[in-house]
């Protein structure tokens, strides 16, 4: 029976509006919604070194969007882009006045320091690096890479997110239910959802870092997980890595005794296409480059590699460098 709104009481009508208002408002509450509040930045040190820095906040804000009249805690990591290897950052970051400071430490020793300005608008970070030990110091410019994308591309980076990990791409995954990129909001993920543990390590307008766990009487495993938006001036392209240790372990009675370890890496460059978004990874990597690789042995396995934005580095060392249309060495 169709129902009509015409003949239902009015002080029934408008507790119906409210409690519907109420429902809707509570359903959006208990959504997690994580924020690219991060940030990947690219430039040069000195007039010809290219490094890229990748730094967390860990504000539900857009990095360059922080107001706090106090000075935040801020880590990350930077690579220079021929090595492409993580340098371990951490320092201070302060909205009032625009500064920040940077260091790298050796057993709590600093050795290196950047420290400078960030320009909200322009979304830049400059200043000075020095080298501890020497003295020696450099000028250091660097830009976010979301700055100058269009609309369109990091819409259709969002589009992509959305496709992939809407489905659990394995049985140790997450899945969220909604990605999306605005000029006014930034980009968001709704309901990121590990099967079983793991979080956001990193998450900027054009990079998303992940790491899935699974731990068992019988297993455990790790899963980290990358999607990196490409730059590119001939179509939006996406680069997909991610690598996993998995230690199945054993047994004599309760006591558990040396099991066996496998690791393993897979990379994958996708291209947007009219119907959706196209495996291109044949087309754009060298044909005698590995994308994938499983290993078993001992606990000195090593299947950890590291993506850039212009750069990536598989665990067997090869080096590859992207040129907006394809990786080569």
């Amino acid at each position: 029976m169709k129902t009509n709104l015409r003949s239902w009481n009015p002080l029934f009508l408008i507790l119906w509006v409210f409690f519907c208002a109420v429902t809707a408002t509570t359903a959006r509450a208990q959504e997690n919604v994580a924020i690219a509040g991060d940030i990947h930045l690219k430039g040069l040190l000195g007039d010809k070194l290219k490094i890229e820095m990748m730094l967390e906040l860990g504000h539900e804000k857009p990095f360059f969007a922080n107001t706090s009249k106090e000075c935040m805690d801020v880590s990350g990591q930077y690579f220079y882009r021929t090595q492409v290897l993580p340098i371990r950052l951490q320092g201070r970051l302060c909205p009032s006045n625009g500064t920040f400071f940077l260091v790298v430490k050796d057993q709590g020793t600093e050795t290196e320091r950047f420290e400078g300005k960030w320009d909200t608008k322009a979304k830049k970070m400059s200043g000075t690096w020095t080298l501890k030990k020497t003295g020696k110091t450099m000028p250091f410019a660097l830009t976010a890479t979301e700055a100058g994308l269009s609309g369109a591309t990091l819409q259709g980076y969002y589009a992509f997110l959305k496709d992939q990990l809407t489905q659990e791409p394995h049985a140790e995954g997450a899945r969220i239910d909604d990605a999306q990129w605005s000029p006014t909001t930034g980009a968001t993920i709704t309901n990121f959802e590990p099967n079983w543990g793991g979080d956001i390590g990193l998450f900027t307008p054009t990079r998303l870092d992940f790491s899935t766990r699974y731990n068992s009487t019988a297993r455990s495993s790790d899963y980290n997980e990358t999607y990196q938006l490409l730059p590119s001036t001939s179509g939006i392209y996406v680069a997909y890595y991610s690598d996993s240790y998995t230690y199945e372990k054993s047994y004599e009675g309760e006591e558990e005794t040396e099991g066996a370890s496998h690791c393993g890496y897979l990379f994958t460059v996708y291209k947007l296409k009219d119907q959706g978004f196209e495996d291109v990874t044949d087309k754009v990597v060298p044909s005698d480059v590995k994308t994938s690789m499983e290993a078993s042995g001992g606990d000195n396995l090593n299947c950890d590699g590291y993506l850039i934005s212009d750069g990536l580095r598989l665990p067997g060392a090869d080096k590859l460098f992207w040129d907006g249309t394809k990786y080569a060495r």
